[in-house]
């Protein structure tokens, strides 16, 4: 059950949330006409003044609605838990279909031309003021650019945790809207150096991984997902180490591709932040290049340093996307609400994910990368951490590594 936190408190939250559970134009017809029913039903009751008609008026009100959203939409109806928002919002529906402000189907949105703003967008036909369904559409059309169908989604993260930071609130919405995803971990998030574990610093490496798997079992389930149905086992590298297997990982990622049928994959950008994350970057891209299928890539946020300022929740600029479509992704209360309760899950890392914040969860295409060359230009964020790894070190495995794969060059 929802806490207060992240239950909506307005009508005017209420609504983007709403216009989300109402894609189908299947849907919002029986709505139509379920609503038109009720008020035909209580004009009858007062010109006949048989309050009978009264008693019909929820029946053939409800009925058609529930029939969309329980066959079509395969969602709960938003009356269950807001009932008179619900009610206002069916009116509200309707007032905009006679107005025709409610014209083009949201499933066929593209992401290239989101913005956030209170207006209604001509081509998606909705408000993109919400959440949920912004960044479903983002996926769907990421995937919708390259390939039909629907999408099997795949979180491909270094660490236990980076999934958290880069899509972990945002991810229950896709589940929920029906969304076959799954969280792959490249690495245990234990290191073979004690000093590197942190508050884990006393336990034995294993010990240290098991622990984060606990903790990442958790974060979820505050998040409102099941790790059961989404969580993979992890590729059992060790933390700090993913840049010395990259051939293996890929070639790892690109059987997990084929086996759950992945269309869609989110990762980290190649930015400088951790040796892990690029190396998880070059890893995705190269097991893309390897699947005989069309895979769309798309990247969540991490953390890079620009400028000397350490950087969270935001993209570097100095790649540009093999589309324009971005999502900034920004966060109503109750979305920061289960952020936060996600975030606190880890809690031998709470002193390391001080820096992040609630605010939302970006996302965009992948960018082209050269990996042989430095992400940016300047000091890496890891090479000013006390880690056995600079900007050049990194980038002679990964020639080595993609000279191993066939895609040198």
């Amino acid at each position: 059950m929802a806490s207060d936190s992240e239950r909506i408190q307005s009508f005017e939250e209420f609504w983007p949330y709403y216009v989300g559970e109402h894609r189908d134009p299947r849907c919002r017809a029986l709505h139509y006409v379920g609503t038109s029913l009720v008020i035909g039903s209580v004009a009858t009751a007062a010109l006949t003044l048989n309050p009978l008609w009264l008693l019909a008026a929820p029946v053939v009100g409800y009925g058609p609605a529930w029939v969309g959203h329980f066959f079509i939409e395969g969602n709960r109806p938003a009356t269950f838990k807001y009932p008179l928002w619900s009610l206002r919002a069916d009116f509200k529906m309707l007032g905009l279909a006679i107005q025709g402000k409610w014209r083009p189907k949201s499933r066929d949105c593209n992401p290239c031309i989101l913005h956030r703003s209170r207006r209604w967008d001509r081509k998606c036909g909705m408000p993109w003021g919400m959440l949920r369904a912004p960044h479903r559409c983002a996926v769907e059309s990421l995937q919708a650019s390259r390939i039909p169908g629907k999408a099997s989604l795949l979180i491909v993260a270094a660490h236990p945790d980076d999934e958290t930071i880069g899509i972990g609130a945002t991810l229950a919405g896709l589940i929920d809207a029906g969304w076959r995803a799954h969280v792959l971990h490249v690495t245990d998030g234990a290191p073979h150096n004690p000093a590197l574990r942190y508050e884990l610093r006393e336990r034995t490496r294993e010990e240290a991984a098991a622990i984060r798997r606990v903790e990442i079992e958790n974060a979820l389930r505050a998040g409102e997902i099941d790790p059961d149905q989404v969580l993979l086992p992890t590729l059992g590298i060790a933390d700090q180490e993913a840049t010395l297997r990259m051939p293996d990982i890929a070639r790892a990622l690109a059987e997990h591709f084929a086996h759950l049928g992945t269309t869609v994959v989110i990762t980290h950008p190649y930015e400088g932040g951790h040796p892990d994350h690029d190396a998880t970057a070059l890893a995705v891209h190269a097991a893309a290049a390897l699947t005989p299928s069309a895979i769309a890539l798309a990247e969540m946020t991490s953390y890079h340093t620009q400028e000397g300022t350490l950087i969270t929740g935001a993209f570097r600029t100095d790649a540009t996307p093999t589309c324009p479509a971005h999502l900034d992704g920004a966060f109503d209360p109750r979305h920061r609400a289960r952020k936060r309760s996600m975030l606190d899950a880890y809690r031998t890392q709470a002193k390391i994910l001080e820096p992040f914040g609630t605010d939302g969860e970006p996302l965009r295409c992948a960018p082209p990368y050269d990996f042989t060359k430095p992400p940016h230009e300047g000091k890496l964020h890891y090479e000013s951490l006390p880690f056995d790894w600079t900007g050049t070190r990194w980038r002679e495995f990964a020639r080595e590594a993609l000279a191993a794969l066939g895609q040198a060059g």
